[in-house]
């Protein structure tokens, strides 16, 4: 079989308490990226945006901390990292300073799957398992 295959997996999913949620703004995925890498952020936007989350993107100098840091604060507690490494998705009911997934080597395919699987975890649906064939 050719092609790329995405198959889901499943995960439990993320509890979203009212302290959690900022009154002034509606939340939304943060997405991270270092400068060049801002057509990988938005594969991974249009892939949020398939599952009808929100989403911003935000040109960062250390994406990765920027992005563990964003999910200890007020919001979704989900961010992704984009940068020269790869693409990581962090949560707050994850291990602290680690991300829940990381990913080397991304195509478009797999950012917008990376951007899928960061939306999916919040709406406690099955993840999508992304296969390169």
């Amino acid at each position: 079989m050719k092609g790329n295959q995405k198959t889901e997996i499943a995960y439990k999913g993320i509890s979203l308490r009212r302290e959690h949620v900022e009154n002034d703004r509606i939340p939304g995925i943060m997405i991270f990226y270092k400068n060049g890498f801002e057509a990988s952020a938005r594969q991974a936007g249009f892939g949020i945006e398939e599952e009808g989350i929100p989403n911003s993107m935000v040109q960062s100098d250390s994406p990765m901390a920027d992005a563990l840091d964003n999910t200890l604060q007020k919001g979704l507690g989900v961010a992704i990292g984009i940068d020269d490494t790869g693409a990581r998705i962090f949560c707050r009911q994850y291990k602290k300073n680690e991300p829940l997934f990381r990913y080397r080597n991304i195509s478009d395919e797999m950012l917008r799957c990376i951007g899928q699987n960061s939306a999916r975890m919040l709406k406690k649906k099955p993840l999508v398992q992304f296969v390169e064939q």
